[in-house]
């Protein structure tokens, strides 16, 4: 073989390994694209609240502080009557219906109904206060097997009926939470309460002081 057809041959397989060059970068780039593309763009990454040792956190990942904060806040809120709760109920139902499972909503309404036909509503204020020594713990909050949470809440129930008190008791609320990632706009925790867990509901604290000695 002639030195131009050995230069000849060198150049065509040159030529062959840019095309092949050019082809693995192609590929690339198209993955790249198709990864963006597919990249959420908004994560959402829940910090727990002691972070004197670090954190280890992932997007999707949810602390036992954020599921009770989440809980606590959306519930207080549902009851917060602050002058009539014949009017003011249905509306903190609708206002917080994004953070409740529709099974939940129903319930709410059920019970919103069963209260007015009983005369429990007209001209009757309400709102909760976390009784003392029930803030966050681990222990406020179980997780469930199919990947819910029952979160424990202790809270001093008030209402009044005009200037008058009429009710000031203390009581354990056990709420199932559900993730429900329907839309981020409304509802930003990716969480729902989805009422009392089957054979459970609210009950009475005999004694609230030892709620902050147990």
């Amino acid at each position: 073989m002639t030195r131009l057809a050995s230069e000849r041959v060198a150049l065509q397989q040159h030529i062959h390994f840019l095309y092949f060059a050019l082809m693995v970068l192609l590929v690339m780039c198209c993955a790249l694209w198709y990864g963006w593309q597919s990249a959420p763009d908004n994560l959402t990454v829940n910090i727990p609240p002691d972070l004197r040792h670090g954190a280890v956190v992932k997007p999707g990942e949810y602390a036992a502080a954020t599921i009770q904060a989440f809980t606590f806040s959306t519930f207080r809120e549902v009851n917060r009557w602050e002058e009539d709760g014949a009017r003011d109920y249905g509306e903190k139902i609708f206002a917080a219906q994004a953070y409740l499972t529709p099974r939940y909503r129903q319930w709410l309404v059920d019970d919103m109904n069963d209260r007015a036909g009983n005369g429990e509503l007209q001209g009757r204020s309400r709102y909760m206060l976390e009784l003392e020594g029930a803030d966050y713990s681990e222990e406020n909050v179980e997780s469930l097997a199919d990947g819910s949470w029952l979160v424990h809440l202790r809270v001093m129930v008030v209402e009044d009926l005009g200037n008058i008190e009429v009710k000031r008791v203390a009581v354990h609320y056990p709420l199932r939470v559900v993730r429900m990632n329907i839309s981020p706009q409304k509802n930003i925790w990716g969480l729902a309460i989805d009422g009392y867990p089957p054979g459970m509901e609210e009950a009475l604290i005999d004694d609230p002081e030892e709620v902050g000695n147990g």
